[in-house]
C-alpha cells in the first residue's frame, strides 16, 4: 500500500515509490543508532556506544523505512540489555555491528554483551506479545517526581521482533538470533540483493492451521 502510494505522488529523487535506490546502510544504522541511543540516554541515564565494521560504505536498492525499524528495534533491544546487565559498571561495553556482503545477500550482525537470553526463552522470541523486557507501567514517567507525562516505553510490547523478521522475510531476506546466556546475543539480519526475489506473503496451507510463505503471482 506504501508503495501504491508513494508512486503516486510527486517524485523524490532517488527513489522508486518507497525504494531507496542507493541506499547507504551505514548512514541508517547512525541514524537508528542515535534514535535508539537517546531513548537509552533517557531511561538509563546513559547510553551504549556503537561501533559499525566491515563493508560501511555498502549501498544497496531497499526500503528505508524498513531498514530503519528492524536496526532501531533490535539495537533498541541491545542498549536495554547493556544497561540493564551492566548497571553497576563503570563503563559499558560496546554494541558491534558487523556489515557483510556476499553473492545473494547483505548480511548484518549486531553483537552486545546484554547478559544473553536463556535457552529456554529463545522459542518464544518471536511470538508476539512476548518480552524479556522487566514490566513497567505504560506511560508513567519516572524521571519526574510528579508524574502524569506520556512517554513510550524502553521495550515491552512484544512486537519489535516478529514484525523485523516479518520485515526481512517478505523481500526473501530473514532474522536469525544466536545467545550466550550469561553473556550476549548476536542478531543476523539477512537482507537480499539480487531485485528478484518475489514478495512472500502469508497463506493457509494445506494443514489447518499451518502458515506457508507463498510467492505473490
Amino acid at each position: 500500500m506504501g508503495q501504491y502510494l508513494s508512486i503516486h505522488n510527486p517524485e523524490r529523487e532517488g527513489f522508486v515509490g518507497i525504494i531507496q535506490e542507493d541506499l547507504k546502510l551505514s548512514d541508517m544504522m547512525h541514524r537508528a543508532a542515535q534514535d535508539a541511543g537517546a531513548l537509552a540516554g533517557y531511561y538509563y541515564g546513559e547510553e551504549v556506544g556503537i561501533e559499525v565494521v566491515g563493508d560501511v560504505d555498502l549501498r544497496m536498492p531497499y526500503v528505508p523505512a524498513h531498514l530503519y525499524y528492524i536496526l532501531f528495534e533490535i539495537m533498541k533491544n541491545s542498549m536495554r540489555a547493556v544497561c540493564e546487565h551492566h548497571a553497576t559498571a563503570e563503563t559499558l561495553p560496546q554494541i558491534m555491528i558487523v556489515i557483510a556482503e556476499g553473492e545473494d545477500e547483505v548480511s548484518i550482525k549486531v553483537a552486545d554483551q546484554g547478559g544473553g537470553i536463556p535457552r529456554k526463552g529463545m522459542s518464544r522470541l518471536w511470538t508476539y506479545a512476548y518480552t524479556t523486557a522487566n514490566e513497567q507501567p505504560i506511560g508513567e514517567d519516572t524521571s519526574q517526581a510528579g508524574g502524569g507525562t506520556m512517554t513510550a516505553p524502553m521495550a515491552g510490547f512484544g512486537h519489535g521482533l516478529p514484525l523485523s523478521r516479518l520485515y526481512t522475510r517478505y523481500f526473501g531476506g530473514d532474522i536469525e538470533i544466536m545467545s550466550l546466556d550469561g553473556f550476549g546475543t548476536d542478531v543476523y539480519i539477512h537482507l537480499s540483493k539480487l531485485g528478484n526475489v518475489d514478495e512472500q506473503i502469508k497463506f493457509m496451507g494445506p494443514q489447518r492451521g499451518e502458515l506457508v510463505l507463498q510467492p505473490i503471482a
